[in-house]
C-alpha cells in the first residue's frame, strides 16, 4: 500500500495484492497463467505488461508510464474498491455452512 509501482512476474498473489492496494502494476510474466493475468492487468488499465526478455530501457519507461499517468492510478484504485467489495464478506464460507447445514437435515 506504500508503494507508487508493483514489478512482479504476474503470480495471482502478488498481483491481486498490489491492485487490492490500488498500486499500478508492471508485469514481466515467466509461465504458466503469469502471462494471462499481465493481460488481464493491461485489459483493466491498472497496468503494463512486458515479454520476460524486456530491456532495462523498456522496463524503466513502462514504470515512468504508470508513475505519470493517473489512469494507472485511478483504474488500479477501482480494481482495489471491486477487490474489497468482493473481500468484505467470506461468501466461500458462508455457502460452505448453507451446504454443511443443509447435509444434516438430509436422510442418507
Amino acid at each position: 500500500e506504500h508503494a507508487s509501482v508493483a514489478i512482479s512476474h504476474g503470480g495471482h498473489g502478488t498481483t491481486v495484492k498490489a491492485l487490492a492496494a490500488g498500486v499500478p502494476t508492471l508485469v514481466l510474466p515467466l509461465g504458466r497463467d503469469q502471462p494471462d493475468v499481465g493481460a488481464r492487468v493491461e485489459h483493466s488499465g491498472a497496468g503494463l505488461r512486458l515479454k520476460q526478455s524486456a530491456k532495462p530501457a523498456a522496463i524503466a519507461a513502462a514504470v515512468a508510464d504508470l508513475l505519470e499517468d493517473p489512469r494507472y492510478r485511478e483504474a488500479a484504485g477501482r480494481m482495489a474498491a471491486a477487490i474489497g467489495r468482493d473481500t468484505a464478506t467470506d461468501m466461500a464460507v458462508a455457502e460452505l455452512e448453507a451446504v454443511a447445514q443443509d447435509s444434516k437435515g438430509a436422510t442418507p
